[in-house]
């Protein structure tokens, strides 16, 4: 598995405006191919935000970044007080716990 991390603050008083981005685009990332879960996380207090997607394979995750992150960037680096960089992480479980699953 892996996990695509979009990670960024925002000025004082823009949640409205993240939570707007968020709406429209987690139905987009949901339905890509391989997508297994999309959450948005936040830390009100500092206006740090957070947007992690888990993905089977790094092949979804790659073919699904030229579909979402054309429209996601630009807007979320409209209200981030630095340009947003995307993260792919590689999940690692121990062997011992990936047999519970």
């Amino acid at each position: 598995m892996y996990v695509r991390m979009l990670n960024f603050q925002t000025a004082a008083g823009n949640k409205a405006e993240a939570l707007e981005i968020m709406d429209t685009m987690i139905p987009v990332i949901n339905s890509q191919k391989g997508c297994r879960d999309c959450m948005f996380i936040m830390h009100d207090e500092d206006g740090r935000y957070a947007l992690l997607v888990m993905w089977e394979t790094k092949e979804n995750a790659d073919a699904a970044a030229g579909v979402i992150g054309s429209r996601i960037l630009p807007a979320l680096n409209k209200i981030s007080k630095n340009p947003v960089s995307p993260l792919l992480y590689e999940v690692y479980r121990p062997k011992s716990l990936a047999l519970k699953n």
